[in-house]
């Protein structure tokens, strides 16, 4: 390197330092020939070449900052997939023990029609969740990278009530919208925010299957501490509500309280690709719930990527 430098027409060198190492060089080569340079243009240049420095240093910081963060991310994932295989291994034992029971019966009671219809409907749903379930986990395991594009927060609000409205009336659940004017865009993935709306506004009306009820679904703007402006999305059901105890592993994987019913029997793994999508955001998602008297979840977004 020493030898290269040599061969080009420099006149001076100054060096990037930061915290006493050396992270770059300018190189210099005066128009003006031979002729030495002002001892003020040289300090003028150090002080350039320091801020410059510093610059560089902070941009490489952040670049580690950012990897780290994305590397940790990942991590978590495989993490959460360690636990997940374990559940998955549990939940599917029991769909593929009826399956098994049924090949090894189906042929000494083959003329059995009671049995064929009604063990035939049973091994159907088994197959069915475990697709679900093989689903889910696919979802689950993709890494899911946003695709941000600049979206209306309530413009997707009101197309996920759209779509649920006939399931809400056919149940005679009312539903309340109040959705907050002139709310600021955001930077968002619009099918994973629908997908994580959506999972919460059917997660509410299972909630209340066995009454009618009342939906709430209210937009605001949220003033963060440090002045930034977020849009917070709030979804309040009516129903049986959580339990204590249950509330704190609403989002674990594979956690579910749908299995008293085959029919909204849950694969657990909904609020956990929901609490992901909301974290892949850069947002943040809580719940309140009082059994008996509902659950509320507050979905909060910035209104910009920071």
């Amino acid at each position: 390197m020493g030898a290269q430098l040599a061969t080009l027409p420099i006149n001076l060198a100054i060096p990037l330092l930061n915290r006493g190492q050396l992270i770059a060089f300018v190189l210099l080569q005066s128009r003006i020939g031979t002729a030495a340079i002002p001892s003020p243009t040289i300090e003028l240049l150090v002080a350039m070449a320091q801020n410059a420095a510093n610059a560089l240093d902070s941009f490489l910081l952040y670049e580690d900052l950012r990897q780290s963060q994305a590397l940790m991310r990942r991590t978590d994932r495989l993490r959460s997939l360690e636990t997940i295989a374990g559940g998955f291994a549990h939940e599917i034992r029991n769909p593929l023990t009826s399956i098994k029971t049924f090949i090894q019966l189906a042929p000494e009671r083959k003329n059995d029609n009671h049995f064929i219809g009604e063990f035939s409907r049973i091994v159907l749903d088994d197959v069915n969740r475990i697709e679900r379930l093989i689903q889910e986990i696919l979802d689950y395991a993709r890494y899911m990278e946003p695709r941000l594009t600049d979206e209306d927060p309530n413009e997707i609000v009101s197309s996920c009530l759209y779509f649920i409205q006939v399931k809400a009336d056919s149940r005679g659940i009312k539903i309340e919208k109040d959705l907050a004017p002139e709310l600021p865009r955001g930077m968002l993935d619009r099918q994973q925010i629908k997908q994580v709306l959506l999972n919460l506004l059917l997660n509410a009306m299972d909630a209340m299957s066995d009454k009618t009820g009342t939906l709430r679904v209210r937009t605001t703007k949220l003033q963060k501490a440090d002045g930034e402006v977020w849009t917070q999305i709030e979804i309040e059901d009516t129903g049986h509500g959580i339990s204590s105890e249950n509330l704190d592993h609403i989002f674990d994987p594979f956690f579910t309280t749908k299995h008293a019913s085959a029919v909204n029997e849950g694969t657990g793994l909904g609020l956990t690709i929901a609490h992901q999508i909301i974290r892949e955001h850069r947002g943040e998602i809580q719940v309140q719930s009082t059994e008996g008297v509902g659950t509320t979840f507050h979905i909060n977004l910035p209104s910009h990527r920071s």
